[in-house]
């Protein structure tokens, strides 16, 4: 039997930056589900969980401090035959990310003083403005959270 594990670390180790990981596995094992369902303790012991399992594969999330030792766990299952790992420095695009929402957070408030002091024909406009940017704020801050979730695990 051929079981595929694909454990999906993102994290940054002790730099600074925050380093997204990827590490895939195929291993050949004799009980496959045994082997399935001892990685996935493994990746509970870690910290992690599995994302999906299905009878020929298991994806899991690791913390980002226990990828080596969740991949060299599941090579002891059995017989590698496949194995890659990829690591995408994502500190750039946080950093744009996060400023991009800092200055659309300003933007903000300015529309707020705006409106404090708009006359009836404008509310309208300026209202406008104002659903406008938390609606941009929102999907900023969305993505900063799903990049730094995926930082973390």
């Amino acid at each position: 039997m051929i079981a595929w594990f694909v454990a999906l670390a993102w994290g940054a180790p002790a730099a600074p930056t925050e380093t997204l990981v990827a590490a895939t596995l195929v291993v050949a094992v004799s009980q496959q589900e045994a082997a399935t369902d001892a990685v996935v303790a493994k990746a509970k012991e870690l910290g992690g969980w599995f994302q999906s399992r299905t009878p020929n594969d298991v994806s899991l999330r690791i913390p980002s401090a226990a990828i080596d030792t969740m991949v060299a766990f599941a090579e002891e299952q059995g017989k590698v035959i496949d194995k890659a790992l990829t690591r995408r420095d994502a500190s750039q695009e946080l950093a744009d990310l996060r400023g991009r929402l800092a200055a659309r957070e300003k933007l903000l408030d300015e529309y707020y003083k705006v409106l404090a002091t708009a006359g009836s024909d404008s509310v309208v406009a300026v209202e406008y403005q104002i659903v406008s940017a938390i609606a941009e704020i929102e999907g900023l801050r969305g993505r900063v959270r799903m990049l730094e979730d995926q930082a973390a695990h």
